[in-house]
């Protein structure tokens, strides 16, 4: 029998206070074109439909505006 080892390694990040800005506005963002694509796919699921193609949740906004992207 052979074994594998794994390893991990923690990093933490310490980025000046611009920089710690600018990762959160990338991570809201990310955040936010999830809950999109998500809310899409749960409601055509409700529907009975079948699952939204990955090309038509591109350029979508429904009811999740891009003002809403903002407050981070």
């Amino acid at each position: 029998m052979e074994w594998e080892v794994l390893r991990a390694f923690k990093v933490a990040l310490g980025p000046p206070p611009v920089q710690a800005e600018a990762l959160a506005r990338h991570a809201g963002a990310a955040r936010w074109a999830f809950n999109c694509a998500l809310a899409v796919k749960v409601s055509a699921h409700q529907r009975g439909g079948r699952r939204p193609a990955d090309s038509s949740l591109r350029g979508r906004g429904g009811e999740h505006d891009r003002a809403g992207a903002d407050r981070v």
